[in-house]
């Protein structure tokens, strides 16, 4: 079996984590499969390109806090398809669902559970998908966590640190994004990583689904 290994680039300075925010899915007036389906293509695309780029940890915005039940159905039956394909073992990548995707209807849950568990044994590359994800909630469920350590002794509160916070947030061996790219005329994030002080962010016109293997490889 051929194991994948990303290209090792030589620049030092070569970041490792990019991260994408497209926009939210129009599904007015189209037909709700070929929408999603789209994005979910380019999904592919996108971690293609950056796996064999040797970007090896890859995040993407992909269901915000709000949605329409009609979405529900298509995404339950893509999410299923996403988690049978084989790339993912060729990638060796490892998914990950952050948000409160556990509250969405059960339907969608049990596939976001199977696309989790299908990957589970890979940690060469690394998926990081947002679903029902708002990073408000990340810091309350990260501060909550560290309330009841301190409640239960465990963490002493003049031990908190920076660190600390990391720690207890969704995914703590995770590298901060060194870039975030929000797509089709955005001009505000749902992607706030609190410990990346030094993320650049990059507002595009064009909309998510149109950019290009050559769009994806410009940023250095």
């Amino acid at each position: 079996m051929n194991i994948y290994k990303p290209y090792q680039y030589n620049n030092k300075n070569m970041f490792t984590h990019i991260a994408y925010q497209p926009e939210t899915l129009n599904i007015t007036g189209v037909d709700i499969t070929t929408a999603w389906r789209q994005r979910i293509e380019q999904i592919k695309k996108v971690v293609g390109v950056h796996y064999t780029k040797g970007i090896p940890f890859i995040t993407i915005h992909l269901l915000g806090t709000k949605y329409y039940e009609e979405e529900i159905d298509t995404l339950t039956i893509l999410i299923r398809e996403l988690a049978r394909w084989e790339q993912w073992k060729t990638y060796q990548t490892k998914i990950t669902i952050i948000g409160h995707w556990y509250t969405l209807p059960g339907r969608l849950v049990e596939a976001l559970k199977e696309l989790i568990e299908s990957t589970k044994d890979y940690e060469t590359t690394f998926l990081n998908l947002c679903i029902a994800y708002d990073p408000r909630d990340e810091i309350v469920d990260a501060t909550k966590n560290i309330s009841r350590a301190v409640k239960t002794g465990k963490q002493d509160p003049e031990m908190i640190t920076q660190e600390t916070l990391r720690e207890n947030m969704y995914t703590p061996h995770t590298p901060p994004p060194t870039y975030i790219i929000a797509t089709g005329g955005q001009k505000t994030l749902a992607l706030t990583p609190y410990d990346a002080p030094h993320m650049n962010i990059i507002f595009l016109d064009q909309p998510f689904e149109s950019l290009t293997e050559e769009d994806m490889t410009k940023i250095d």
